[in-house]
């Protein structure tokens, strides 16, 4: 083939890929859904502590039986996880299932590029859809956790959906009030599934403040939005946060007591605070901190990846070069760089964990997708491909945690039990997705754990619990995890010996075998008596 000839047919594939929005759509959804079966079936803590227990639990009517065996995160909203439960306790091989759980990053991928094309007009070549697409699946956000029970992709994808309908609303149609509504709940909807996304949602508010108009205009647009983001944030969380406030008083319980003050817990906030941003400083020097790998920066593992720092960049080029790019949105793209900017500052600024970013990367690729089509147009697909090459090939995705596909994926192999037994928890370790293996007679409280513990901060639902424990009839087991050194608590202090403040004791003797396929240190039923207070 003579030379140049290769890039042609690349570009030629490329182009008919992009020729209709069904193939673009089929694309992103098939490269999400390979990578994510390639990297394997997801084994992450959460998974195992709650993303499988929580939808149980709805499903069953646990809330009342089980004590906080899902520790702190045993109140999150299980509406994300519902699908995961549904396919995984049906016995539906993990290839199938990560696979599926796929599909929302692959939607995402296609929003981003419906949003490229309006801003990039013509520019928006086949080459520039596949560089898009590879850039966007390999972040150290997105890459992470594709395929995987942690629902980000649910989120960016609800809100790139609303970035899209904004874009819509103000292109000049006569439905602008519906695109509106649309983009508001799509963004209500995201910040119900999960409101660690409200950083995103504000930062939408802020894409649209900034778009033309006067200002009675665009406060009735921010109007609308909100109309809608309420609705969607009802639809999403409404009847979880009312099941919450009617049991415990408190309707994002455990988080923000301090300001509700159940008596089931202290008044607490429960916020993690390991990431957030220290001093102004951090703000400016964390694009380039992630420049090289690092470790509980933003995230628990080693990551490293150039996306953030490059999107600052490519904002900065676009924006001090519009006027002279024909076909590109100028306002579009002002008010775009207005949101990325507020959503990475409140992100920063409130959580700072890295998995929590993935529409801060999503934005970061648009930059770089905007500054790369504003080349010169000859050297503009080999521009882009080195450039894709040289983030992938300096991206660290920090392990979540994943392990062979394989059935049964989730559930777990227990010993018989008597009808009248009560299992307890005493662990930091993650144990909830065993319990829906337990029979059903069986209930399940912890006493030690992120939440159940005996200092000062000992409240109502630690007193119950321990009570319940003591006037069970029943036989008693320890659920906790098998082999290695005794487990501590935070503060050092051994697990066993806080049980003993509470009045039990653990009999090591006899102990028998929980079987699971997760990757962790393996679990064991073993005896558990009272003894005086």
């Amino acid at each position: 083939m003579k030379g140049g000839g290769w890039l042609q047919s690349l570009r030629l594939a490329a182009d008919w890929l992009i020729h209709q929005r069904a193939r673009a759509f089929i694309f992103c959804c098939a490269a999400a859904m390979l990578l994510a079966v390639v990297k394997g079936q997801d084994a992450n803590w959460d998974l195992r502590n709650y993303h499988y227990y929580n939808p149980y639990a709805l499903m069953h009517g646990r809330l009342a039986v089980d004590v906080a065996p899902a520790q702190l995160q045993t109140w999150h909203s299980p509406l994300a996880d519902l699908p995961y439960y549904w396919l995984a306790s049906a016995g539906v091989h993990s290839v199938i299932f990560t696979a599926l759980l796929a599909l929302p990053a692959g939607l995402a991928v296609f929003l981003l590029w419906l949003i490229a094309q309006r801003l990039v007009g013509q520019a928006a070549s086949g080459i520039v859809f596949v560089c898009l697409v590879t850039m966007a699946l390999t972040g150290a956000s997105g890459a992470a956790v594709l395929g995987t029970t942690m629902s980000e992709w649910h989120l960016c994808a609800l809100f790139l959906l609303a970035a899209w309908c904004v874009l819509n609303a103000l292109n000049g149609t006569s439905r602008e009030r519906r695109w509106l509504m649309g983009a508001g709940f799509a963004g209500g909807l995201m910040v119900g599934l999960k409101l660690t996304s409200a950083p995103a949602a504000i930062g939408l508010a802020v894409f649209l403040l900034c778009m033309p108009g006067a200002a009675r205009q665009r406060l009735s647009r921010l109007i609308l939005l909100g109309i809608g983001g309420i609705a969607g944030f009802i639809v999403a969380f409404g009847p979880w946060a009312w099941t919450l406030y009617e049991r415990y008083g408190n309707p994002f319980f455990p988080y923000y007591n301090a300001i509700f003050q159940s008596p089931w817990l202290p008044e607490l906030s429960y916020q993690d605070d390991r990431f957030r941003a220290e001093s102004g400083w951090s703000f400016i020097a964390l694009p380039f901190q992630l420049l090289i790998t690092s470790r509980d920066l933003v995230t628990e593992g080693n990551m490293r990846d150039p996306r953030l720092l490059a999107g600052v960049l490519a904002f900065g080029f676009v924006l001090l070069r519009l006027r002279a790019l024909a076909g590109f949105a100028p306002r579009a793209w002002r008010a775009l760089s207005a949101g990325a900017l507020a959503t990475y500052v409140l992100w920063l600024g409130m959580f700072g964990m890295y998995r929590y970013a993935g529409a801060i990367e999503m934005l970061a690729v648009l930059a770089i997708i905007g500054a790369l089509t504003a080349v010169e147009i000859r050297v503009r697909a080999p521009a882009l491909m080195v450039v894709t090459l040289i983030l992938v090939a300096c991206t660290l995705v920090p392990p979540w945690g994943r392990t062979r596909h394989g059935p049964p994926a989730v559930q777990a192999i227990v010993p018989d039990m008597p009808a009248n037994a009560m299992v307890v928890i005493a662990t930091l370790e993650p144990a909830g997705y065993i319990v829906p293996s337990l029979p059903a007679y069986v209930p399940v409280v912890a006493l030690i754990n992120s939440v159940m513990r005996i200092d000062q901060y000992r409240a109502r639902l630690q007193r119950e619990a321990t009570d319940r424990v003591h006037a069970h009839p029943g036989p008693l087991f320890l659920l906790r995890p098998r082999g290695g050194a005794p487990e501590r608590y935070y503060d050092s202090q051994p697990i066993d010996a806080m049980l003993g403040q509470l009045g039990f004791s653990v009999d090591a003797t006899g102990c028998r075998q929980v079987t699971t396929r997760m990757p962790d240190r393996g679990w064991e039923l073993c005896g558990f008596s009272k003894t005086a207070r």
